[in-house]
């Protein structure tokens, strides 16, 4: 069996998570969403204005531009309705225009992830015979659950997971390949430069567990339950909530904090941190 071809599929296969979901999600059931709509609060044509920050490990943060949220319309997803958020981050006289779609929901705050290319790309995937006889699927959640509901101390959820089914001697096993983990951290007090004022925020940590295939040892053929030898990397970030205001701080490992923010993953930002602090807002 080619070890490096094996390898190279499973990282083509963690790039698709970045761009495309299930091509079945599950439907989400309508739920009351009044709490959740309290820690981010909105109607269409609400805007939200973030200074962007920037530093390299040990190192002070500098300003290096701003960001801009805006609620635009309402999109339909899968029979689910969603509110499409356009983001233009302007850096260094440049600017990149993002989007995502967001609900609210009685469980708290889910981003859908677009399905759109991704049967095409796994159609040209699977054409090699042996990635047929070794990859038999993928299960991807449709959404991101970015803030969880009821919070209570030592909350923990499993927000997003990306597995690569491996038909391996015959049993089908799942491999996670990309898993965000979010972990509620209590009352914080922050100081947030849209109130002009320090206020009692809602902390969420978040974690993004990104593995590989062992380039050395890919294959452990002695372990049918985990034949894969995964190297595995974690990422940081933390998110403050504020009552009747929403997001209002946004801090952490680059890699992380553009994979949840409508920016996908960059394999180029494992090193950057990045704040994004609300300066001002207008709620609809």
């Amino acid at each position: 069996m080619n070890k490096i071809k094996i390898a190279l599929l499973l990282i083509i296969s963690l790039m698709l998570a970045s761009c495309g979901g299930s091509d079945d999600p599950v439907t989400p059931n309508p739920d009351d969403v009044s709490e959740i709509t309290s820690y981010y609060p909105g109607n269409i044509g609400s805007t939200f204005t973030f200074n962007t920050d920037t530093a390299l490990v040990n190192t002070n943060f500098s300003q290096v531009g701003t960001r801009v949220s805006t609620f635009e319309s309402t999109v339909n997803k899968n029979s689910i309705e969603y509110i499409l958020q356009k983001n233009i981050s302007t850096i260094a006289n440049n600017s990149i225009e993002t989007e995502l779609n967001f609900r609210r929901g009685e469980n708290g705050l889910y981003i859908y992830i677009d399905t759109t290319g991704f049967s095409s790309a796994l159609d040209e995937l699977l054409t090699d015979s042996l990635i047929v006889s070794v990859v038999s699927g993928f299960e991807i959640d449709p959404e991101i659950n970015i803030f969880s509901l009821p919070l209570f101390s030592g909350k923990e959820w499993s927000a997003f997971k990306f597995n690569v089914l491996i038909n391996f001697l015959g049993v089908q096993i799942p491999i996670t390949v990309i898993e965000v983990k979010g972990t509620y951290e209590g009352k914080e007090s922050i100081v947030v430069p849209a109130l002009n004022n320090s206020v009692e925020s809602e902390k969420i940590k978040y974690t993004l567990i990104f593995s590989l295939p062992d380039p050395e040892n890919p294959i452990n053929f002695t372990n049918p339950q985990n034949p894969i030898n995964l190297i595995s990397r974690e990422f940081y970030g933390y998110g403050w909530y504020t009552k009747d205001v929403g997001l209002t701080k946004l801090e952490g490992s680059a890699f992380l904090i553009n994979s949840i923010n409508g920016n996908g993953i960059d394999l180029a930002d494992t090193t950057a941190i990045v704040r994004e602090t609300l300066v001002s807002y207008d709620l609809k």
